[in-house]
């Protein structure tokens, strides 16, 4: 990996039904000033406006691979990892956008061979309408921390446009097509269990997440019977710490948010207090949440 200069990069993006948008992330990604990469999209479907689209950019180094049906899209960028000629794998989400130097800047930290199971990650700006940008995650892992733990603190975690790793990484831990959400947390998950897995973050925001607050996605319609399902049948991904975090952020919250009866917050409420570790933080956290309902 470190035999050449400037290896190539790969860049994954899935998308459907969204030709605007995709074309910017599509753009942001061939302005970047490190320019020895190939984008690769994958379109999970019949989306004929989609591929128009994309012709028109007329760009030699963007490839277009349009499925006939649509398989979601975890396996849409599996599809476009398996395709991947780069070494290293970038990952953008089709509603994001880089900023010029974020590939450059990434790379300059893996100029040096450190072993085949690296993930690069970074901070982001967090914009969203009728608010300013906010740089997130507001703290990054401290040295020796667990990035299970990490992953579901406040505030923290990374997110999938700012991931890239290399190129036998994301062959060899594909994205789970069965998933309908946490899709991207899976795959942290699982790397996360790899004895030899290499992190590194970056503290300055090298992309835009635009927060999809107006607009319907697949995430915001799922219910929290799902994700608790997924966090039940994946317990052997978190730890004790984790599993309680994750609960409240993507399961007791949204249960609320969603009527859910009292009786089954009060189950969630035994889970997140017996099956995990509630530390003071969230503890004190669910207890307001609950205090607001009455």
């Amino acid at each position: 990996m470190g035999d050449a200069i400037d290896p190539l990069v790969t860049v994954v993006i899935p998308t459907r039904n969204r030709p605007e948008m995709v074309c910017r992330a599509v753009r942001s990604a061939l302005c970047q000033t490190y320019s020895n990469l190939e984008v690769v999209v994958v379109v999970d479907g019949p989306d004929s406006a989609t591929v128009e689209a994309l012709e028109a950019l007329d760009e030699h180094r963007l490839r277009i691979i349009a499925l006939a049906e649509s398989g979601g899209g975890g396996e849409a960028r599996n599809t476009g990892i398996r395709a991947a000629n780069g070494t290293w794998v970038a990952l953008l989400d089709d509603d994001d956008e880089w900023l010029p130097l974020k590939i450059e800047e990434q790379m300059r930290l893996v100029r040096e061979p450190s072993g085949e199971n690296v993930l690069v990650a970074c901070r982001y700006y967090h914009r969203a309408e009728r608010a300013g940008d906010v740089i997130r995650p507001r703290k990054l892992p401290k040295p020796q921390q667990s990035l299970v733990d990490y992953l579901f603190d406040f505030g923290c975690g990374f997110q999938t446009s700012g991931y890239l790793c290399t190129r036998r990484l994301a062959q060899c831990m594909p994205f789970d097509p069965q998933l309908m959400v946490e899709q991207d947390t899976d795959w942290v998950l699982r790397l996360a269990l790899l004895p030899d897995l290499n992190v590194i973050a970056l503290g300055e925001p090298l992309y835009i997440y635009n927060a999809p607050e107006s607009r319907p996605t697949i995430s915001s319609r799922v219910s929290w019977q799902i994700r608790l399902n997924y966090a039940t049948t994946h317990r052997r991904y978190f730890t004790n710490l984790a599993y309680s975090r994750f609960l409240f952020r993507s399961c007791i919250r949204r249960a609320i948010q969603q009527k859910a009866r009292w009786r089954d917050i009060l189950s969630l409420a035994r889970e997140f207090f017996c099956s995990g570790r509630a530390e003071m933080k969230t503890t004190a956290a669910f207890l307001l949440v609950i205090l607001k309902l009455r």
